[in-house]
């Protein structure tokens, strides 16, 4: 009897969690550690293959361990995670520790996370002194428990992603190109002139933020005058550099909103040039780091708001 052939493709929210979980680990230097809570082993299963594949031409390959009781979890597990590297070759060897798999199973499993959780957040000092990424895979009822079992970890963590059906439907449609504005582009007027000379002049002398935040200026001046092939050039730079910022200076909230900006207005772009299928990804990918933003910084001003507005955006141009 053949098997069926492993599922490789997600929804679009899927593939941004995706690129968020792939971005932290590639970017990693040292230590990292990220939390997925999940009851959608199918979602974690392209996760893992996808990272795998990653590391199969690497030095250091992505490590699986898997255990078959549950002591081997404070026996083995525990062990594994904050061992001392005896070489530099395996240094940024990701780990990847799923936990979920026995969630069906008796309490001695429940129970065996639990003291797991703990006595990993006692010995949090010396996991950190391990310089590699660490992916543990937890059961999704159990978010809080680790919160509350394993505080210092929670604080040290640098993602945390909670999975849903990102997992395409066989009767899922197709994403269709949708006709071009027709909206004729009109002359810069006095002020949008102004806009789009100060982005060319700072872009020339600078590559840092103040370049975004001119752009974004420029982005707006040249969308509302209908110039899409402008806009389009600038969109696109910015993109670029705010992904190039977000690496030299890693996921602070400052460079994560600046690339959700940045994001929303390459797909702008995209849905008013027709092209439905490039701009879903793209609202998609500002999307989940909308949500991560919020997650981590709820008080942080207007997030609420740039969140909903990319949520409804995405909801007009993703398939239903």
């Amino acid at each position: 009897m053949m098997e069926n052939p492993p599922i490789t493709s997600l929804t679009i929210e899927g593939e941004a969690q995706w690129l968020r979980l792939k971005r932290q680990i590639e970017w990693t230097e040292g230590f990292s550690l990220i939390l997925l809570f999940s009851d959608q082993p199918q979602v974690v299963d392209v996760f893992r293959r996808r990272l795998a594949d990653i590391y199969k031409l690497r030095v250091t390959r992505l490590r699986t361990p898997r255990f078959e009781r549950p002591e081997q979890l404070l026996t083995q597990a525990l062990p594994l995670l904050l061992e001392k590297l005896p070489t530099p070759a395996i240094v940024n060897a990701p780990i990847w520790l799923d936990l979920t798999s026995s969630t069906g199973q008796d309490k001695e499993w429940e129970e065996a996370r639990r003291r797991f959780y703990q006595r990993l957040n006692e010995n949090r000092e010396v996991l950190r002194t391990r310089l590699r990424p660490v992916v543990i895979i937890l059961p999704a009822k159990e978010r809080f428990v680790f919160r509350e079992l394993a505080p210092d970890l929670w604080a040290i963590r640098d993602i945390t992603l909670a999975t849903s059906a990102w997992i395409p439907r066989d009767d899922s449609p197709v994403v269709e190109k949708q006709a071009p504005s027709t909206d004729s582009p009109k002359p810069f007027s006095f002020r949008q002139q102004k806009a789009i000379d100060e982005w060319e002049r700072v872009r020339q002398r600078q590559r840092g933020r103040d370049v975004l935040i001119v752009g974004d200026r420029a982005f707006k001046a040249a969308y509302k005058a209908r110039q899409l092939e402008v806009a389009r050039k600038i969109s696109g730079e910015m993109e670029a550099l705010a992904r190039k910022l977000v690496e030299q200076v890693g996921e602070t909230p400052e460079s994560l909103r600046d690339l959700s900006i940045s994001l929303n207005n390459t797909a702008s772009i995209a849905k008013a040039q027709g092209d439905l299928e490039a701009a879903t990804r793209q609202y998609g990918e500002a999307v989940g780091i909308y949500r991560s933003l919020l997650e981590r910084f709820p008080a942080m001003s207007g997030l609420r708001a740039e969140l909903d507005n990319v949520e409804s955006q995405y909801r007009s141009v993703a398939p239903r």
